[in-house]
């Protein structure tokens, strides 16, 4: 997917240029409505097309939908994937048609939600901004079932004052991913308690931990993690996986950007909005979570169910307040930032 990252640099790279030199010094630019459109149609087929290796993720995936049957829904952990894969197969039984739908789900849950959040001239940086994330292509190629599990959550946040609706896109987002049973509470719990304050001192109890790397607490979450799936003793077992496992300073540091950034705008800039609040709370909880499991193998597939806000923390204040500073010069070095960590991650690492 080296292709992928290619066009995001370049376009990250007019975006720069585009907000440190165009005419609109003071405000942020807009850009024609076939930029967005063009952008969103390229990551949809970039991940509905990628290669599939054999014995990969997407080769499950493609072994499953063909495999699938009526029978096969009892031996199935998520059945609301199973019922999605089932009716696919009803309806078009085409593998091509089945990953490029699902690729569209996937992106329509951060479209949606951008669009319920920010204002239409500013929403393509923040849909440029996530596409480039770490961990955005992983989801939508390799962990599909958790990518389109996180965007039915993503849309039933978009519409949470819509109970019924609520409840049913959470209730499908779980069975068809038990992951995502995690972001869910937390965004449930911040409903309840939403003072960054206690999230934070909680992040900051975890790491502690982390450190210390106390075997007690590390025995409970992983058996916690066997009975929430079974996957989780794979990827906590399996010694033959090439996976830098261990502490990563990396992941941490990546992870500390958006809790500096989020603290920032609440405390400094006043940002006091309770959407903003939850979504930093629920940031701070569900990574907290992952800090206990770092030293797993694919950490990063349990982080991403906290880094895919990070986007949001980031830029939403930004896009959607006057603050005391450059709007303009933060979302451009903001956007370079989020793809060269992402390049550097893809090429180097």
């Amino acid at each position: 997917m080296n292709f992928y990252f290619y066009v995001l640099i370049v376009v990250v790279f007019f975006t720069f240029l585009n907000l440190k030199f165009g005419k609109t010094y003071h405000n942020l630019p807009s850009w024609p409505s076939f930029v967005m459109t063009g952008l969103i149609l390229f990551v949809v087929f970039s991940i509905a097309f990628s290669p599939i290796e054999v014995y990969g993720d997407k080769y499950n995936y493609l072994a499953q939908f063909k495999n699938f049957s009526y029978a096969s829904y009892s031996s199935q952990k998520d059945l609301g994937w199973a019922f999605y894969n089932h009716v696919s197969q009803i309806i078009y039984d085409s593998s091509a048609l089945f990953f490029l739908i699902t690729a569209f789900i996937y992106i329509v849950g951060y479209y949606v939600f951008i669009k319920k959040t920010v204002p239409p001239r500013h929403r393509f940086f923040l849909f440029l901004a996530c596409v480039s994330s770490f961990g955005f292509l992983t989801y939508g190629i390799n962990t599909i079932r958790a990518g389109f599990s996180l965007s039915l959550l993503l849309i039933a946040i978009s519409y949470h004052k819509k109970k019924f609706l609520f409840i049913l896109l959470s209730i499908c987002a779980v069975l068809s991913h038990k992951s995502i049973a995690l972001p869910l509470f937390a965004y449930v719990l911040t409903g309840y308690y939403n003072r960054p304050n206690f999230y934070l001192k909680l992040w900051l109890f975890a790491l502690l931990i982390s450190l210390i790397n106390i075997g007690g607490v590390s025995e409970i979450i992983q058996t916690i993690l066997g009975d929430f799936d079974e996957r989780g003793n794979l990827y906590l077992s399996d010694k033959n996986l090439q996976y830098k496992t261990g502490f990563r300073v990396d992941f941490v540091a990546y992870s500390i950007i958006p809790i500096i950034a989020g603290n920032y705008f609440i405390n400094k800039q006043g940002i006091k909005e309770n959407l903003y609040t939850r979504l930093f709370n629920l940031y701070l909880f569900v990574n907290a979570f992952w800090l206990l499991n770092i030293r797993m193998n694919f950490s990063d597939r349990m982080a991403y169910l906290s880094w895919f806000l990070i986007p949001f923390i980031l830029l939403l204040p930004l896009l959607k307040y006057n603050l005391e500073i450059s709007n303009r010069n933060f979302v451009a070095f903001i956007l370079v930032g989020i793809i060269a960590f992402s390049a550097i991650m893809h090429f180097i690492l």
